[in-house]
């Protein structure tokens, strides 16, 4: 199971209105998106500490995590690519449509989770190249 996790530190949390989940360097690796590629995130109350707290220390830091699952991702497009699935009888002949069967997009699916999973094992950092 590939899994990376990233956690971030936020350095007087308090003072945060807003969160963007992007950097000014960034190198796009590929993604599925529904809306947008990046989001905005809006901290809001709850961040703050206990007054107790915040009196003790004069600064104070949050963790934002984000875990990244490979297999998870997977998992998604496969689920994504077969609710579009339809039986052989369902299917409407139309000359100009191209059919593609389940199982070849299954086992091309298979074929680039175990070769990523086999990079991934030889140089974790592979895709920062």
């Amino acid at each position: 199971k590939m899994e990376q996790k990233f956690v971030f530190n936020l350095q007087n949390h308090e003072d945060i209105n807003h969160t963007v989940d992007c950097v000014p360097v960034w190198q796009l690796l590929r993604f599925i998106t529904k809306d947008k590629p990046s989001a905005i995130f809006k901290l809001g109350v709850g961040w703050e500490l206990p007054k107790a707290q915040s009196k003790r220390n004069s600064h104070s830091v949050a963790q934002i995590g984000i875990s990244i699952s490979v297999a998870g991702m997977l998992e998604n497009i496969v689920n994504f690519a077969a609710s579009f699935a339809i039986t052989q009888c369902q299917i409407v002949p139309n000359l100009s449509e191209l059919y593609i069967p389940a199982t070849v997009v299954s086992a091309f699916l298979k074929q680039k989770y175990e070769n990523l999973q086999r990079r991934m094992t030889h140089n974790p950092k592979f895709w920062k190249n």
